[in-house]
């Protein structure tokens, strides 16, 4: 059944995009040759990363393109993971890059740091490596990256307009997204308790808004009985569609919008005075910012 699943991934991501995915050539790419090129599908993807491929694959894992090249005396690595949909690779991009150096200069959303440049772009997620850290093998890696986007067209994707606040523009790299247990161990575990066995699909952000540290979750469930599972743990009232900050523990506070049936504004802050409905988008709840 999992082999099953996983070759549907792959016809629904070559029907998104409408061509199969193109790696990096001798002929792509100035003065590079090619010396390594594997392809992992399904559970071959625990032959290459055992102890990280869970991760993945709760997150949608399809493909995933592995190849090495030699560029100017360095050697370069290529990796293209193909996932399930745009939020999925934008997920996997933020819990994967560290260090980051330059921002969103490969991509609409792309993290460039001494050995690795990481990018997302739809359901596509990039990173290029290099082990010496040179400024010249930081420029290959950029090209790179560069040429594989460009190579790999993809459809429009869309944040939630949550986003577009003005309050929010200098935080907007710490957003994460979440949709299982795997990836809130890796990157939220605060989020474990209140969402355990709940299916979900998550965006955060932090930020320290009128100084005080707040997190603030685009949270969408399924049914209702979800969402109030989920209110209740969190020791809000599920009958208060707009809550005032609820203190839940020593400095801690917590509310709660309601955008739509499905779709909840969280927020925990170490201020009594934040609230979730201030952040509630003025725009129409459907779309931010493409990548």
């Amino acid at each position: 059944m999992r082999g099953i699943a996983s070759l549907m991934l792959c016809l629904l991501v070559m029907m998104a995009t409408g061509q199969e995915v193109r790696t990096i050539s001798n002929t792509d790419f100035d003065g590079i040759n090619i010396t390594r090129s594997d392809t992992f599908t399904g559970q071959s993807l625990y032959g290459y990363i055992d102890g990280g491929a869970d991760l993945f694959l709760e997150y949608g894992f399809v493909r995933l393109y592995v190849n090495e090249y030699l560029w100017n005396g360095e050697t370069l690595q290529t990796e293209i993971w193909v996932m399930e949909d745009a939020p999925s690779a934008y997920g996997i991009y933020a819990l994967s890059h560290s260090s980051c150096i330059q921002w969103d200069m490969v991509s609409a959303f792309s993290c460039s740091s001494r050995y690795q440049v990481s990018a997302v772009q739809g359901p596509l997620y990039v990173s290029v490596t290099d082990q010496s850290g040179n400024p010249s093998a930081q420029a290959g890696m950029t090209d790179l990256a560069r040429r594989i986007l460009e190579l790999n067209p993809q459809e429009s994707w869309y944040m939630p307009s949550l986003f577009q606040d003005a309050r929010l523009q200098k935080y907007l790299h710490s957003i994460r997204y979440f949709e299982g247990p795997l990836g809130l161990q890796n990157g939220l575990p605060v989020m474990e308790d209140l969402l355990d066995n709940l299916p979900f699909r998550m965006y955060t952000i932090l930020t320290d808004h009128a100084g005080s540290p707040s997190m603030i979750a685009h949270l969408s469930f399924p049914n209702a009985e979800s969402t109030g599972t989920f209110l209740s743990r969190a020791r809000l009232n599920p009958a208060d569609m707009s809550s005032q900050p609820v203190m839940v523990s020593d400095g801690l506070y917590r509310s709660w919008y309601q955008l739509n049936s499905n779709t909840i504004l969280y927020l925990e802050s170490r201020s009594d005075t934040v609230r979730a409905k201030s952040f509630a988008p003025q725009t129409p709840e459907t779309e931010w910012r493409k990548h």
